[in-house]
């Protein structure tokens, strides 16, 4: 995202991320690893259900469409994998869970309606309105779960949107 955010920068576009951890481990996680992009902690999901984020609720059927589907998001894994097989191994391949804080957050009781939330994109103006959405999957296809969108996607949108 640190690249995206220079491209959007030149088009006077502020970059900003939210993450569903806690600030203290987000604080201490990003001290170790430092983004290249502006991050706010949203632990309570204001910001995900305000915007309409899907956080499907943990159903037999979701479960099983967790463990049906076969995605390969980054392209990093050796082959398409479950979604929480992915999630483990790209966790163990980034080393998440190596500090006490990513421990803390990885163990943290989540609310059982909003456990599988996935990732929103969005441009807003500065008046507020949201001139462009995109959100990774929908809640009943998994398949492009983790896939996000490319620069020129977001760059075309800034365009159209007259942000």
């Amino acid at each position: 995202m640190g690249e995206t955010r220079l491209k959007l920068e030149r088009t006077g576009v502020e970059l900003l991320a939210v993450t569903e951890g806690r600030t203290e481990p987000v604080r201490t996680y990003f001290r170790m690893r430092p983004p290249r992009i502006r991050v706010a902690s949203d632990p309570e999901w204001h910001v995900y259900r305000a915007y309409g984020v899907p956080m499907p609720s943990s159903t037999p059927e979701y479960k099983q469409l967790r463990a049906t589907v076969r995605i390969n998001p980054t392209g990093e894994a050796p082959e398409p994998m479950s979604l929480d097989d992915i999630q483990t191994w790209l966790r163990k391949h980034h080393r998440f869970g190596e500090i006490p804080e990513d421990q803390a957050d990885l163990l943290r009781p989540t609310r059982p309606d909003f456990n599988n939330i996935h990732a929103g994109h969005f441009l807003i103006d500065r008046a507020g309105v949201v001139r462009w959405v995109q959100i990774e999957t929908p809640a009943d296809d998994l398949t492009r779960y983790g896939v996000f969108p490319a620069d020129y996607d977001i760059l075309a949108a800034v365009r159209a949107g007259k942000l």
